[in-house]
């Protein structure tokens, strides 16, 4: 009984210490994975910062050959709205075009009686519709 306690210590200080070698270990891998994405965040931000002075390069050029030659475009260029807050009105303007001759052509199929005709007219319309927008 007596070497029990005596034994049982030491099996207990040994279990500990390979706990916390192991958990030394993984705290090392977490460490080095911490280490690798700081690195790869400053690398993004050296790369942001790149695109960032390319825009401001792209506005001298558009500046010194300016369109109208007027303050309204130097606000618009140089604010940071135009480069960073994109839309494509283009894209806005054919939906809503192909939104508004759907429109047209359904209250035509609506003016038909119930029928083939009117089925056949609705999905003529849907179809045109799903062109129309993918063409956008």
């Amino acid at each position: 009984m007596k070497a029990l306690h005596v034994v049982l210590p030491f099996l207990i200080t040994f279990a500990v210490s390979g706990c916390s070698e192991q958990r030394n270990e993984s705290n090392e891998e977490l460490m080095a994975k911490i280490e690798k994405l700081e690195v790869e965040i400053e690398d993004m931000q050296q790369n942001l910062a790149a695109l960032e002075q390319k825009t401001q390069l792209s506005f001298s050029v558009i500046s010194s050959n300016p369109f109208l030659d007027n303050a309204f475009e130097d606000f618009v260029f140089a604010s940071d709205e135009f480069w960073k807050n994109t839309v494509d009105v283009g894209v806005s303007e054919c939906t809503k075009r192909c939104s508004a001759d759907a429109k047209g052509r359904q209250a035509t199929c609506n003016a038909l009686p119930d029928g083939d005709e009117k089925i056949d007219c609705r999905n003529d319309s849907s179809n045109k519709a799903k062109t129309c927008n993918k063409q956008c």
